[in-house]
């Protein structure tokens, strides 16, 4: 994948790296089941080339908004990281990034169950990480889901794409390509579980009770 080794148990780059592998690849398989014409090929390297330039552009920004943002997170023990569409599984990653590096009970819940059992615990300043969805048909949603929290005291923060959204935002990149979305995504995630860790002084790169499969 071209992501060099990873020492820490908590996967960051191979992450991002196996997103990036993957895209390539559903393009290939595209390409060889008619698909997806040979001109998007090149497209998308091309378009990736330039989506890691920017991301590397705005890094030192990520990094700053999530030190902010994980001093306001680091003296709760619990969270939830809530999307849906393409983003769900990056609320589902972010969430396990926060258990390992920040030892915090982090649970990602899809956008549209948030307002059914998890609700309930929702009081208080109690933190809700919201990635906006990227397709349109989940915005309303969103909102109204949002909305609901924050009439219960939720504390919002928003990783956003498109520069709007509630409570504290992080913004990412405004990308068209929806395979984009989740990578533009996790970055600032990720720094948010690595600066709580920091804070707490744990063990970010060997959590307790964790080891790579490959070391052992």
């Amino acid at each position: 994948m071209g992501a060099g080794p990873e020492i820490a148990v908590p996967a960051t780059k191979t992450f991002v790296s196996t997103l990036t592998t993957l895209a390539i690849l559903a393009a290939y398989t595209g390409l060889y089941t008619g698909t997806v014409n040979s001109k998007a090929i090149p497209q998308l390297i091309n378009e990736l080339r330039g989506f890691a330039k920017e991301l590397s552009a705005k890094m030192e920004i990520f990094n700053r908004r999530a030190r902010e943002v994980a001093n306001k997170l680091s003296k709760w023990n619990s969270l939830y990281v809530v999307s849906s569409g393409v983003n769900y599984p990056i609320a589902l990653e972010a969430a396990l990034k926060l258990k390992e590096a920040a030892l915090i009970h982090a649970e990602g819940v899809q956008l549209g169950e948030l307002r059914h059992g998890p609700m309930v615990l929702i009081s208080n300043g109690y933190p809700i990480i919201f990635i906006k969805p990227f397709e349109t048909p989940a915005i309303e949603l969103y909102n109204r889901t949002v909305k609901e929290a924050l009439n219960k005291g939720a504390f919002i923060i928003t990783i956003t794409h498109d520069g709007k959204g509630y409570g504290e935002l992080i913004e990412t990149i405004n990308v068209n390509n929806r395979i984009l979305a989740p990578i533009a995504s996790i970055i600032p995630l990720q720094l948010i579980a690595y600066r709580i860790g920091c804070i707490k002084n744990l063990p970010i790169d060997a959590p307790p009770g964790l080891a790579k499969a490959i070391t052992t």
